[in-house]
């Protein structure tokens, strides 16, 4: 189950970074549509992936209570990007994207270091 999560978080989470360090700012947002647009069900698919074998994974520690938390605030936070970045302006959007590479990072962290303790 270790190595679905981990395939899971590598798929989800490269794509996540590869789009927020990478693409958004190489592209223009209008030749990246077709892109998103094709990428929608595969990383839904990772992220379903991705939360179900974390649940599987799940241990009764606050630690990783936690590190759901920041796994799904990050999930969330990326699905919820084209809404959020509708409705502001482009500082409010590079403040969106800062949190969630921040969060994302995070969650890696504490996903390590919780691979390293057990």
């Amino acid at each position: 189950m270790l190595i679905i999560h981990l395939l899971a978080a590598f798929t989800l989470g490269g794509f996540i970074l590869s789009d927020r360090l990478i693409l958004r700012r190489t592209f223009d947002q209008t030749a990246l549509k077709p892109l998103y647009q094709k990428a929608i069900m595969p990383t839904a698919i990772a992220a379903i992936v991705l939360i179900a074998s974390g649940a599987a994974l799940i241990q009764n520690a606050p630690i990783y209570y936690l590190k759901a938390a920041l796994g799904l605030s990050t999930i969330a936070l990326f699905f919820l990007c084209p809404l959020f970045s509708r409705g502001f302006g482009k500082k409010a959007r590079f403040v969106y994207r800062l949190i969630t590479v921040v969060l994302l990072s995070a969650t890696i962290a504490l996903g390590a270091s919780i691979y390293n303790f057990s």
